[in-house]
């Protein structure tokens, strides 16, 4: 981050220990890509948290072991009978950083054992039928809990609160995220930094959308219909 929004980092820790969040927990980290070694630092800053990391790559699993203190490494398959099984019940949470068409085998499992389950994804129709069951195990599914969604939708709903708090009414809100670097760190032809994987960068063009404009509700289509009201924007 930089030294103007680094104070984000020094809040969510501060409500974590107020929410007494200080006690040890053994997070399951599934997944070893892009994004998992700045999840496994920051679990990592508190001492009580230990981490495994279980990934279909050994050689990227071990290297974030090695890497971070209270942190181990195991190799899974997902689609593997029993692979899920032996390991979740060991650890308090799950999150899943795998692509997001495994996330409800490892819902499935989560639930079974009584585990709840992170991820960053945005929720699909075959994680979403899981619900009911999810409530009936007492079992939390969280979903959408990345930058965006997730990190913008709480600083949205922060601007708001702020807002309404001084007696102010909100009017209008517009909201942009993605992998666009500071101008001193937009150092190649695209100007885009890929912190994850660019084959889901791409296929998340392709979802449809939904927004409210001038009170009326907009909708695109799948397959391109975002590309299509693609317009500049001035930052």
């Amino acid at each position: 981050l930089r030294h103007t929004h680094q104070h984000t980092t020094s809040l969510s820790m501060s409500a974590a220990v107020a929410s007494g969040m200080a006690r040890a927990h053994r997070v399951l980290l599934l997944g070893s890509g892009m994004t998992a070694a700045p999840l496994v630092e920051y679990l990592t800053r508190d001492g009580t948290t230990s981490v495994t990391v279980a990934s279909i790559v050994e050689h990227e699993a071990r290297q974030l072991a090695t890497s971070y203190p209270n942190t181990s490494a195991t190799t899974v398959d997902i689609k593997a009978n029993g692979s899920l099984s032996e390991l979740i019940p060991k650890h308090n949470l799950v999150i899943s950083y795998v692509p997001y068409q495994l996330h409800p085998i490892v819902a499935r499992q989560c639930i079974n054992h009584g585990v709840s389950m992170v991820t960053a994804s945005y929720v699909k129709p075959p994680l979403r039928e899981l619900h009911d069951s999810a409530c009936d195990a007492s079992v939390t599914l969280l979903n959408e809990m990345g930058l965006d969604p997730g990190i913008d939708h709480m600083l949205a709903m922060q601007c708001f609160d702020e807002v309404h708090s001084k007696g102010g009414k909100v009017v209008s809100f517009e909201s942009w995220c993605g992998g666009l670097p500071a101008p001193e760190y937009a150092n190649n032809p695209l100007k885009y930094k890929f912190s994850w994987s660019p084959r889901n960068v791409l296929l998340g063009l392709m979802n449809s959308a939904k927004y409210i404009k001038d009170g009326k509700v907009v909708k695109l289509p799948g397959e391109g219909g975002v590309l299509e009201r693609a317009t500049p924007v001035d930052i």
